[in-house]
């Protein structure tokens, strides 16, 4: 079983290579002038591609509140298991399920 951790940061500190992790990282600044939508594509590929193998997933930034969460909207926006759910409703279900 292999952990996969999507890292949205950015700091150029390379990351310490655990065994059983992989890394993909995503060098975002939070801010709101960032454009997100360049690294979308990378992002999901790599979210699906773990999924896909039945592992485990964490997507990770500094602060936890809008890089990290738009990848993960967006990702269950895209390719969720309902379509015709809208991006609130899918901003609702990740917040109700972050607790």
């Amino acid at each position: 079983m292999c952990l996969y951790v999507a890292v949205i940061s950015q700091c150029t500190l390379s990351l310490a290579v655990l065994s059983p992790v992989r890394y993909h990282r995503l060098p975002l600044a939070d801010s709101l002038s960032e454009n997100i939508v360049p690294y979308l594509p990378h992002a999901f590929a790599f979210i699906a591609q773990a999924l896909l193998q039945g592992e485990r997933v964490l997507v990770h930034c500094n602060a936890g509140v809008s890089r990290s969460g738009a990848i993960v909207v967006g990702f269950l926006k895209e390719v969720g298991e309902d379509p015709t759910m809208g991006v609130k409703e899918v901003l609702e279900l990740v917040r109700r399920r972050r607790g």
